[in-house]
C-alpha cells in the first residue's frame, strides 16, 4: 500500500514538473515572438521615418514635381538651380545645383539629383546621379535610392512632410523672415500678367509680383524692390522657369532644360533590379 501511493506522488510531482514546464516554455516562446513582432514593428517604423525625413528633405530643398499628380503630361527635363550673391566688394557668389526629372502619362515621377565628380582629381568634370526619388502619388508609394550603395528606402501614405533638425532651422528662417516682413512694411502688389512666349519650345504664361519695402522702414536711404517672376506651363502643369530677386539676399533662378514631351522609360519608375531594400537587410540580420 505504502509502495502503492509512492509511486502515485511521484507520478504526480512527474506530470506537475512536466506540466510546469511546458508552460514556462510556452510562456517563453510567446515572449519572444511577442519581442520579435515588437522589434519587426520598431524597424519598420524606423525605416519610414527615415525614408519620409528624406523624401521630405528633398520636398523642402525645392522640387517641384515630387509629391503632385498629373497624368497625361509626360515629359523629361534637366533643371538648373542657380543662386547669385554680388557682395560689396564686387565679388560674386554663385551656386548652381543640377537635377534631371521625369513624369510618365500615369503621373509617376523621377527626380535625379546630381553632382559633380572628377574636379578633385583632376579629371574633366562629370555629372552623376548621387540619389534620386521615386514618387507615384495615385498609389501613394514613394522610394529614395542611394546610388552609391544601391540601396533603396520604401514609404507609403501622404507625401511626407519634411522632418530633421535642418528643416526645423529653415522653418524657424521662414517664420523669422515672415516677421521682418510685417516688421518692415513690406507692400505686396497684385500679380501683374506678362503674356505668354515660348520657353525650350513650350508654351508658357508668366506672372510678376513686386514687394516694396519703403525708405526708411528698416533704415534704408530708397526703397527696396524684391521681384518674383514666374513662368508656368498650362500644358505641363509646372513652373519652366522662376526668378527671385532681392537686393539684400541676392538673386535665385529655377529653369527647365532640354525639354522633351515624350513617355520616359518605365524602369525610371521603379527601384534596379539590382538595388536592396534596406528592408530586407534588417530582415537577414534578424
Amino acid at each position: 500500500m505504502r509502495t502503492n501511493i509512492r509511486t502515485i506522488v511521484t507520478a504526480i510531482c512527474a506530470v506537475a514538473l512536466t506540466t510546469g514546464a511546458a508552460q514556462a516554455q510556452e510562456s517563453l516562446l510567446a515572449r519572444s515572438d511577442r519581442e520579435a513582432e515588437e522589434k519587426s514593428e520598431k524597424e519598420r517604423r524606423d525605416r519610414e521615418r527615415r525614408a519620409r525625413a528624406m523624401l521630405g528633405e528633398y520636398r523642402e530643398a525645392g522640387s517641384r514635381i515630387a509629391g503632385t499628380s498629373v497624368s497625361g503630361a509626360p515629359f523629361s527635363a534637366e533643371v538648373v538651380t542657380e543662386n547669385t550673391q554680388k557682395l560689396e566688394d564686387g565679388t560674386q557668389i554663385q551656386r548652381t545645383r543640377r537635377t534631371r526629372i521625369y513624369r510618365d502619362g500615369e503621373g509617376r515621377t523621377r527626380e535625379d539629383f546630381l553632382r559633380t565628380q572628377g574636379e578633385d582629381r583632376g579629371l574633366t568634370p562629370s555629372l552623376v546621379v548621387a540619389n534620386a526619388v521615386i514618387s507615384d502619388p495615385e498609389a501613394r508609394i514613394y522610394y529614395y535610392l542611394d546610388v552609391r550603395r544601391k540601396a533603396f528606402e520604401q514609404t507609403s501614405g501622404p507625401w511626407p512632410e519634411p522632418e530633421g533638425e535642418g528643416h526645423a532651422d529653415r522653418k524657424d528662417a521662414r517664420s523669422k523672415e515672415e516677421a521682418d516682413r510685417r516688421r518692415e512694411g513690406e507692400e505686396d502688389n497684385p500679380s501683374v500678367y506678362l503674356g505668354k512666349r515660348t520657353i525650350e519650345g513650350v508654351e508658357v504664361a508668366g506672372t510678376q509680383r513686386t514687394r516694396v519695402i519703403e525708405a526708411g522702414r528698416i533704415g534704408n536711404d530708397r526703397e527696396i524692390r524684391i521681384v518674383s517672376e514666374r513662368w508656368f506651363s498650362p500644358e505641363l502643369q509646372i513652373e519652366v522657369l522662376t526668378k527671385d530677386s532681392d537686393p539684400r539676399r541676392g538673386t535665385r533662378t529655377y529653369r527647365l532644360t532640354n525639354i522633351q514631351r515624350f513617355e520616359p522609360l518605365p524602369a525610371l519608375f521603379v527601384p534596379p533590379p539590382d538595388y536592396k531594400s534596406n528592408a530586407d537587410d534588417e530582415d537577414r540580420e534578424r
